[in-house]
Formats: C-alpha cells, sequence, structure tokens
C-alpha cells in the first residue's frame, strides 16, 4: 500500500508532459514526442552496416531529425557510418569506460576510488539514455552523448570528470613509482651497509691476527726486551 502511495504521489508532481514522455511515446502516433522518436529510427535504419557516407545522409541533411547536434546525434553516426561506424563508438565508450573502471581499482585510497566510481556512473547513465533515445528503448530526454554533442557545459563537465579521473591515475603511478625507488634506494642502502661491516670485520681480524702474532714474537725465548719489559 505504502509503495502504491508513494507511486501515486510521484506521478501527481509530473506534468503531462512528463508523463507521456516516460510511456514510450513511439506506439501512440498522436503523441507528439512520436515524431522524434520515429524520424531517429529512419535515420538510423537508414544506415545499414557500412552507412550512407559521411554527409550523404537523407534524413540528416534534410533536418527531419529534430535535435540532431544535441540529444539526437547518435543518429548522425548510426545513419552516415552506419552499423560499423556506430558498433566503432560505442566499443571507444566502451573502453573509455573500461580505464576508468581500472583506474578506480588502483585508487590509492576509498575517495579516489568513489570519485571515479561516480565518473563511471555519470558516463555509462548518459550513453545509455541517449543511445537508447535513439532507438526508442528510453524515454525522450535532453541527454547529450558524452564528448560528441555540441554545448559547452557537457563538454566542460565530461572534461572535468576525465580530468580527475586522470589525476587519480598520475597519483597512483607517483606512488608506485616512489614506493619502487623507496625500495631500491633501501636496497642500495643495505647493500652498501653490508660491504661496510665486511671491511670492518676484515680489518678487525688482521688486527687480531697482527696482535697475536706480535705476543708470540714476545714471548719466543730469543725476545730481547728493555729493562721496563717494554719492546724497544
Amino acid at each position: 500500500m505504502k509503495s502504491t502511495s508513494h507511486l501515486t504521489a510521484w506521478k501527481d508532481h509530473l506534468t503531462t508532459g512528463d508523463v507521456v514522455r516516460f510511456s514510450f511515446p513511439v506506439d501512440d502516433p498522436d503523441n507528439p514526442y512520436a515524431f522524434n522518436v520515429e524520424q531517429a529510427q529512419i535515420a538510423i535504419g537508414n544506415g545499414g552496416l557500412t552507412g550512407m557516407g559521411l554527409y550523404q545522409g537523407t534524413q540528416t541533411r534534410s533536418n527531419l531529425v529534430p535535435e540532431q547536434q544535441t540529444d539526437f546525434i547518435f543518429t548522425v553516426a548510426g545513419e552516415e557510418l552506419g552499423f560499423r561506424g556506430a558498433g566503432t563508438l560505442l566499443l571507444l565508450y566502451a573502453l573509455l569506460l573500461y580505464r576508468i573502471w581500472t583506474t578506480a581499482q588502483e585508487a590509492n585510497d576509498q575517495f579516489d576510488q568513489l570519485l571515479c566510481i561516480g565518473v563511471l556512473a555519470m558516463f555509462m547513465f548518459q550513453i545509455f539514455q541517449s543511445v537508447g533515445m535513439t532507438m526508442g528503448m528510453m524515454p525522450v530526454t535532453g541527454i547529450p552523448l558524452p564528448l560528441v554533442s555540441y554545448g559547452g557545459s557537457s563538454m566542460v563537465t565530461s572534461m572535468v570528470g576525465l580530468g580527475l579521473v586522470h589525476g587519480v591515475a598520475s597519483g597512483c603511478r607517483v606512488i608506485a613509482a616512489g614506493t619502487a625507488c623507496g625500495e631500491g634506494q633501501h636496497g642500495r642502502h643495505r647493500e652498501r651497509g653490508a660491504a661496510e661491516g665486511r671491511s670492518t670485520s676484515h680489518q678487525f681480524d688482521a688486527g687480531v691476527t697482527a696482535r697475536t702474532s706480535m705476543t708470540n714474537v714476545r714471548a719466543s725465548p730469543g725476545w730481547i726486551g728493555t729493562p721496563g719489559g717494554e719492546s724497544p
């Protein structure tokens, strides 16, 4: 009962346009948001496997897809570059997300790790929402495609996030190099100390041998000492 009441209260706060947008408008031709998704699907379908060629897309050149420079930018890649180009773009995104994930695993402390995970979640959500929106899998929202869509605020946010992750990765490399360098210095100090110890031991042994030899000489019958018992 509580979940039903919470859902009713949540729907009451939404406007009519929000409810329509989140109800996947492709099935309703009278829905004002159906035109955007329909044209986006047509553009991606026109691309096929290899695409229609750069700057040769009919939907793109005719401006039939609304907001194609920002929210629906993935339709340009799908139509002009085809499945091959769009798939390559998604593979590059996958590589970027993998590198952020590995940086989070190699982080020096929990704060750096949570920072990388937050940037990773931001990119994953934006990519999934923006691509899924053009294919009719997700509701139409104003989520740009990171590093591709037109827009200064989106680009600045993406670059700041990547800069933070790069800072974490650089810190990991510096600390790792410092540890290795420190181990090398300690090793050299240990070797130097051992060499000095061996040299001191050899000198001590030589001194003991010399004193022992002198004592034996004094104790020999042919030794002639001074009247005071001292050696000349």
